[in-house]
Order: structure tokens, then C-alpha cells, then sequence
């Protein structure tokens, strides 16, 4: 019987976006798959997370999440051989689409140029808000737009919202899955 420890795999599936290449790409059952452009998916904007982020190379992202949008964590300690902050500003959201993603995906960066396109299009979101209570944007990724800078050609993401729709169940659903599949210390925790 042993302890019960599972055998991996109870991650979500992810989107990464590479802004030195210009590309999104799905992470799922340990297979990294590039996504074609256009694509557009539901995003779950009423429950994206901030924080500050980690991501050292061929690991899991280190995350400190923000404890609200309104009121930021402390950075953790730590710099790197460049003597800059390891943990940089990020976000986590989940999108949905079947047909792109097979369901629900959980999408974060730390990326400047990412970051900049996520919050311009939450302030969309946010602005369409009244018209829209309860309900959550599709948005499309429509491609890319090319950025020079000191560290060379990047490629920003381009998105847009084209409408609003009711609030998948699959968000739930998924949350619900991963929460049993890997309770939290946090829960373990309050059950003494």
C-alpha cells in the first residue's frame, strides 16, 4: 500500500509564452506543444493572482503570491550572479478553451513585456466590466509585436478581447480537481 505519494502529473496543464521567440506553447503530461496564432480562450480575470516570481531553469516556479490586487507581498531575499532581485513581479490566471488547450490552463510570467500586455488587457477588462457583471472575457491572441531593447528583439504578445460569456463551470471544476489532487499545507493544517 505504501504512503500514497503520487507518481507526478498532478500539475496543471500550463501555457508559457517565450517573448525571445514569440511563442506560446502548452505544457501537458510532460509534452511541450506549440500553439498556433490566432487563439482565443476564456479568461478567468476575476481570480488572477499577482506575486513575486521565480523561475530558474528546468524547475518549477518559486511563487510568493500578493495576499490581493490592492496590497503586495514583501519580495522575497535573493539575488542573482548579476546582483539583481531572483523574484521578479508576475501573475497567474487560468484560461479556457477546448479546442486550443483541451480544457482548462493555467498561464504566469514574470516577463516586462508580458506583464505589460496582461495588465493593459485587464484594464479592458475592468472597463468592460459594468456592462458585463458575472461575466468573463474571450480574449484572442492574435500575434505579436516586435520590441528592440537592451536585451535585444523580443516579441510582445497582442491580445484582445472580442466578447463576453458566462463564467465556464470548467474553471471550477478544474480547481476542484487540483485541490484534491494536491491538497494544500494550508488545508492539512486546519483539519487539527
Amino acid at each position: 500500500m505504501g504512503l500514497g505519494f503520487s507518481k507526478g502529473g498532478d500539475f496543471k496543464p500550463y501555457v508559457s509564452y517565450n517573448a525571445k521567440a514569440g511563442k506560446l506553447s502548452q505544457k501537458k503530461n510532460d509534452v511541450d506543444t506549440d500553439i498556433n496564432l490566432p487563439v482565443s480562450f476564456v479568461a478567468d480575470f476575476a481570480k488572477i493572482k499577482t506575486g513575486w516570481y521565480y523561475y530558474a531553469t528546468g524547475q518549477a516556479p518559486q511563487v510568493v503570491h500578493n495576499p490581493s490586487l490592492s496590497v503586495k507581498a514583501p519580495r522575497p531575499a535573493g539575488d542573482g550572479a548579476d546582483g539583481k532581485p531572483l523574484y521578479k513581479e508576475g501573475f497567474t490566471v487560468d484560461f479556457f478553451s477546448p479546442s486550443a488547450f483541451g480544457g482548462v490552463v493555467e498561464f504566469s510570467s514574470s516577463s516586462m513585456l508580458v506583464r505589460d500586455a496582461i495588465n493593459a488587457l485587464y484594464t479592458a477588462y475592468e472597463d468592460g466590466l459594468a456592462a458585463n457583471a458575472g461575466m468573463l472575457p474571450v480574449v484572442e491572441l492574435s500575434g505579436t509585436a516586435k520590441s528592440v531593447g537592451k536585451h535585444g528583439t523580443n516579441y510582445a504578445p497582442v491580445f484582445k478581447i472580442t466578447k463576453w460569456v458566462a463564467r465556464p463551470a470548467e474553471f471550477d471544476t478544474a480547481a476542484a480537481n487540483q485541490s484534491a489532487a494536491t491538497p494544500t499545507l494550508q488545508k492539512a493544517v486546519s483539519e487539527f
